[in-house]
């Protein structure tokens, strides 16, 4: 399943607010711009997966759905009023969901987007 389209980030204009002023978290796989908006309702989730990390646009779609549905997975627990973007990194190409999913989690929390258990 695809993550649903209201915790979207599709504007071509937030994705470069987020860039221009959120806050950046490291992992080893990907990195997170986070920036709070609290007059969102859902927190709005992109992914850019770059050229850089593959040329072939069936790897970069592989990447962008293992992040959609781990994130998908997240949902429940995810806060409101974040805009947050992912940016894949090349290792990302050969790593399974259950690889990434525990690191989305653990970065999510650390963030404050996902409420700790």
């Amino acid at each position: 399943m695809a993550l649903p389209r209201r915790y979207r980030l599709r504007l071509k204009k937030d994705f470069a607010l987020v860039k221009a002023q959120g806050k950046l978290f490291q992992t080893p796989f990907f990195s997170l711009l986070v920036l709070s908006d609290l007059q969102l309702k859902n927190a709005l989730f992109g992914f850019l997966i770059s050229k850089r990390v593959d040329n072939k646009a069936v790897v970069r779609n592989r990447i962008r759905r293992i992040l959609s549905e781990a994130v998908r997975l997240q949902l429940p627990g995810v806060g409101s009023g974040f805009k947050v973007i992912f940016l894949a990194k090349s290792v990302l190409k050969t790593k399974k969901m259950s690889a990434v999913f525990p690191l989305i989690e653990r970065s999510l929390t650390e963030a404050g987007i996902l409420k700790s258990k």
